[in-house]
């Protein structure tokens, strides 16, 4: 609780930047809340101490009150999740803030509520128009066809209800491109999507930054400790899926082939490792509720072959990679930038990705990509697993591919096109991933 209001008008000045994002609970852990609140507070302290800035956020208890993470940065719980009043709150706590011309918007489906909550935020931007702040937007996510996510919403595919929800995301999307400033996304795929409601010019790439609040280098006997944390044993060969469960990511897909090729291979001694919990953002859906259940019923099939963890706390994150031996993105689409795999790239680790996550990210190396069944995720798994050359050789790519790309030089770029008196021109890298044949 902040007792000098002076702080108030400290930060109320026109060199301050607003944010507007999920954001961890005072003291607690960074990603509880979902993968936003994480990326907000790892860009907020990446940003230049000199660099003012207001979080609003979303209120956990009515007795939450505002408070400073830092020297420079204030934190205004301001709205409750899910709730009709989303706009309204927001609204309120910045007019108190009127000096304040530029503001960031961390969005992503769901992250502010269900469906209820997305009139209020569209009306949001239209009176930050009004208000003629400089807005800019940043979309964790662009789906452009909700036929690909018909298993992770609940629907029929080519039903009527997924066309008229293709509709609204249209009309979604023209909206935001009328009232914002300017749009950010993660990668070229996902603004080449977004290009077709919104002009290329008012879209900027800003590769998702990589690292951790603190990144632990990984020796042999940490991997070791790492795997015994798990349960595992040092013969084991660990294969890990890291993130929120869900339909999209292939959760339940690499659970029931993994437990196939451990019954086909029992000498490679193949383990799964499942680590991440539930969906925060979706997890009292009746959509999740189906899929979590049918999930536990495949994990349950495949008789201890594999070790689900729940939520991992952000200091033990680097076992989850030390006890790796493979990191795979088995996902059914490809709607987002992954801080899971940039974080498989910072611990240095071998991956494999489904043709669908590969979207974008011109992988020009055709083993690290496997389509979406038993035979051709055999072939490249072992492949990783028996070739030392190839995987050392996937470990040098993944440094080569994280050059650039830490939370300092993304805050960096950030400055450079949100705030209004300080606008860089084409900050689109030419290439926001490759990985090249040697």
């Amino acid at each position: 609780m902040i007792a000098n209001k002076s702080i108030f008008s400290e930060f109320n000045n026109p060199d301050t930047l607003g944010i507007i994002s999920s954001f961890p609970i005072k003291g607690g852990e960074i990603a509880s809340m979902n993968a936003i609140s994480r990326y907000t507070y790892l860009l907020s302290k990446s940003f230049p101490i000199n660099q003012n800035v207001v979080i609003f956020c979303e209120r956990n208890k009515d007795s939450d009150r505002a408070y400073l993470l830092s020297k420079n940065i204030l934190i205004i719980p301001s709205f409750k999740h899910d709730s009709v009043n989303f706009s309204g709150a927001l609204i309120a706590n910045i007019l108190k803030f009127n000096k304040v011309k530029d503001v960031l918007i961390q969005f992503e489906f769901s992250v502010f509520g269900g469906k209820k909550v997305i009139p209020s935020f569209l009306f949001l931007l239209f009176v930050l128009k009004l208000l003629n702040k400089f807005t800019s937007l940043v979309l964790h996510q662009v789906v452009t066809d909700l036929n690909d996510l018909s298993g992770h919403l609940g629907l029929s595919r080519n039903s009527l209800k997924v066309s008229l929800f293709n509709t609204l995301l249209t009309g979604f999307y023209l909206t935001i491109g009328s009232l914002s400033k300017n749009i950010i996304v993660h990668d070229k795929m996902l603004k080449n999507r977004l290009s077709k409601f919104i002009s290329k010019s008012k879209i900027d790439v800003i590769p998702h930054a990589v690292g951790d609040e603190k990144i632990i280098k990984l020796t042999s006997k940490l991997e070791n400790v790492a795997k015994k944390s798990f349960g595992f044993g040092k013969k084991d060969k660990v294969i890990t899926v890291y993130g929120y469960r869900s339909w999209y990511k292939g959760t339940d897909w690499v659970v029931k082939t993994m437990n196939e090729l451990g019954k086909r291979y029992p000498e490679e001694n193949l383990k799964l490792l499942v680590a991440g919990g539930a969906s925060p953002t979706l997890k009292n859906t009746s959509a999740y509720k189906t899929f979590d259940k049918r999930l536990k019923g495949v994990i349950k099939k495949a008789n201890g072959s594999v070790i689900v963890t729940g939520f991992i706390p952000e200091r033990d994150v680097w076992k989850v990679f030390g006890a790796s031996d493979v990191v795979v993105f088995p996902y059914r689409t490809r709607m987002s930038a992954s801080g899971a795999f940039n974080l498989a790239l910072t611990y240095k680790k071998p991956f494999l990705v489904s043709s669908h996550f590969s979207e974008g990210l011109d992988l020009t190396h055709k083993d690290l990509i496997f389509d979406l069944n038993t035979f051709s995720f055999e072939g490249k798994l072992l492949k990783m697993l028996k070739n030392q050359k190839f995987k050392s050789k996937v470990v040098s790519l993944s440094e080569s591919a994280i050059t650039n790309k830490s939370w300092t030089e993304t805050a960096s770029l950030y400055l450079g096109l949100v705030k209004s008196d300080n606008i860089l021109i084409n900050v689109n890298f030419k290439k926001d991933f490759e990985l090249v044949e040697a």
